[in-house]
């Protein structure tokens, strides 16, 4: 009975999850033009900016390299930082600590549903949607720019660094959930989430590839989920890393998603026993 009863919750949750991803994508397309700005455009400006510091930095005299890193290749770093960053979970997609300050949680602890799926629900809709749009921009590149657009140097390369960026966008969603379940002791949470992404966009080497970096931050980077975020992916689908650092990569981001599960369903234990649900 407990088996038919486990396999039934199961199939109920997915069911419920299908269809919040249905509501989100159908809100997400409601303005169309804001949804060109906010989903298609984003994250255009910063490889621009960031292809032109490399461009002056190479232009100084005897400069023929950062690290590694040719000016060729720093831009074809650039451009899959532009790609697959866009699988980075947006934090503003989740309202949980709203909810909590101004009370309205209430209404999904007496649903019949975990409130966990109907936020996750928001995660894969971004997931499917970024994927997308990240797919479109792989294959219009590749087909219009040949002779810039980074194409995987193995035909494997462009899968593993999906799986690892998803892996690792699903471990900021989860940490993302964690902070907002402060709200339940803290105002400042959007604070700390500010802070947050900074860290992150840093570990994962958004600006700048972290193997530039010092070998000793570098190397400590890569037991950090955010650095399978961007530089380990893309390092990966250029050929810098090969498939023992793919599994390296699995490996940490499956300890640090089964840890940052379980402290977010014990923080959410203890907070949800002090809701008052009118506003904390």
């Amino acid at each position: 009975m407990s088996s038919l009863a486990t396999r039934a919750r199961f199939v109920r949750d997915a069911r419920l999850v299908r269809r919040a991803v249905g509501y989100e994508l159908k809100k997400q397309l409601a303005f169309r033009a804001g949804f060109l700005v906010r989903e298609v455009f984003r994250n255009v400006g910063r490889p621009l900016v960031m292809i032109a510091v490399f461009w002056a930095l190479f232009r100084q005299d005897g400069v023929t390299a950062l690290g590694s890193y040719r000016f060729d290749e720093l831009v074809r770093y650039v451009i899959l930082v532009a790609v697959l960053q866009r699988l980075m979970f947006n934090e503003r997609a989740l309202d949980l600590a709203d909810q909590i300050f101004n009370g309205t949680l209430s209404k999904y602890l007496v649903m019949p549903v975990r409130l966990g799926r109907l936020f996750f629900a928001r995660f894969v809709e971004h997931v499917a949607l970024q994927g997308a749009i990240a797919l479109a921009l792989v294959v219009l590149g590749s087909l219009c720019f040949p002779n810039v657009w980074p194409v995987p140097t193995r035909p494997i390369a462009a899968l593993q660094a999906f799986v690892l960026v998803i892996a690792a966008s699903y471990a900021y969603f989860q940490t993302i959930w964690l902070l907002q379940l402060l709200a339940f002791w803290l105002d400042v949470v959007w604070t700390l989430m500010v802070m947050a992404r900074f860290v992150v966009i840093f570990v994962a080497g958004v600006l700048v590839p972290v193997t530039i970096m010092p070998p000793a931050l570098a190397e400590s980077f890569r037991w950090l989920y955010p650095y399978w975020l961007v530089t380990g992916p893309i390092e990966i689908w250029l050929g810098k890393q090969g498939n023992r650092d793919f599994w390296f990569g699995c490996g940490v981001l499956a300890v640090w998603l089964v840890a940052l599960h379980a402290l977010g369903a014990w923080t959410w234990r203890r907070g949800s026993r002090r809701y008052a649900g009118s506003g904390m």
